[in-house]
């Protein structure tokens, strides 16, 4: 039985380190999506593409709140050099 207990666990664990990837990965590609769409423009206009498209199309909160979060950042750097 314990051997079954075992293995259940690193299962779970290997699952839970994909998932934590597999969210990465999903962040990091829509985030340089937001980048390339929001380029040409200006701070004001990029949050509102955030706001008004994104959001609306992203229906994981935890991933939403993290894209939206890392973007802010970009936003905010972008503005200090612009």
């Amino acid at each position: 039985m314990d051997k079954s207990i075992n293995k259940l666990v690193r299962n779970y664990q290997l699952e839970k380190a994909n998932l934590a990837n597999t969210k990465q990965k999903i962040i990091s590609a829509v985030l340089e999506g937001l980048v390339n769409q929001t380029e040409a423009m200006t701070v004001k206009e990029a949050r509102e593409y955030i706001n008004e498209t994104f959001n609306q199309y992203c229906g994981i909160e935890e991933i939403r709140a993290d894209v939206t979060k890392n973007f802010e950042e970009y936003i905010s750097h972008r503005k200090l050099f612009s």
